[in-house]
């Protein structure tokens, strides 16, 4: 009972996984179109749960199918490789040679999405997106990763003010060249009335990241989706 109540609380409960897929689809399209010689190269989206990663897969799959874009799926052998923890050497690529361990879709003459099951920060990126509450605590799986590999220099709480979205520019020693904080919308009681809200909402805020990496000048982005960064109320 505790632990269902801290789900409805949090605003972890009952997220509407088709929407979120469908804004990250129609945020990216959006860029694409009004983006023709842009910078950013490659924008990944990355999950550790599969039936996430599939979703995205295939509602990018199914919209592109009638365009001249190319999808190349993830094989089973694959998602199953990724998920323990191996690397894209050790995956069998006679498999599916081309995707190299993601799920590969082309959707113009400049840029590639690329949809992988695994943890955002093992992915070779120019700038990441760091999910943050509003008060910018810092406090959840994917910040407490992305910290512990560039010595915890997090920004300061309650940095984010009224803003969705703040940049960082780490140490020379980071992997990444530039750390995205945003807050992501939470699907509570209030949302739940108003579901074409929630995805107004998030659909503003990932052209707001996407837009950020290319005034950046940066090739490529890792994105987390919403699943990876939910908290894990079983240890609360």
């Amino acid at each position: 009972m505790l632990q269902n109540f801290l789900q409805f609380v949090l605003g972890i409960f009952a997220v509407p996984r088709d929407m979120c897929v469908e804004q990250y689809y129609k945020a990216t399209m959006s860029f694409s179109s009004t983006h023709s010689c842009q910078s950013l190269k490659e924008i990944h989206f990355v999950d550790r749960d599969e039936s996430m990663v599939r979703a995205i897969q295939d509602v990018f799959r199914q919209k592109q199918s009638s365009t001249s874009s190319n999808a190349t799926p993830m094989c089973k052998e694959q998602f199953g490789a990724l998920e323990y923890g191996k690397t894209s050497e050790e995956i069998d690529q006679t498999k599916n040679p081309f995707s190299n361990g993601y799920t590969v879709v082309t959707v113009s003459n400049t840029l590639q999405i690329k949809i992988y099951l695994g943890s955002i920060t093992d992915i070779t990126a120019d700038v990441i997106v760091c999910p943050q509450d509003e008060f910018c605590t810092s406090d959840n799986p994917i910040a407490r990763g992305i910290f512990s590999m560039i010595g915890g220099h997090k920004p300061i709480p309650g940095a984010m003010g009224h803003t969705p979205i703040i940049s960082q520019t780490p140490d020379k020693a980071s992997p990444w060249k530039m750390i995205i904080h945003a807050v992501f919308p939470i699907y509570d009681q209030n949302y739940s009335k108003d579901p074409a809200k929630f995805g107004s909402r998030l659909n503003i805020l990932m052209r707001k990241i996407i837009e950020q990496a290319e005034e950046g000048r940066f090739t490529s982005i890792a994105i987390p989706l919403l699943i990876e960064g939910k908290i894990d109320v079983s240890i609360l």
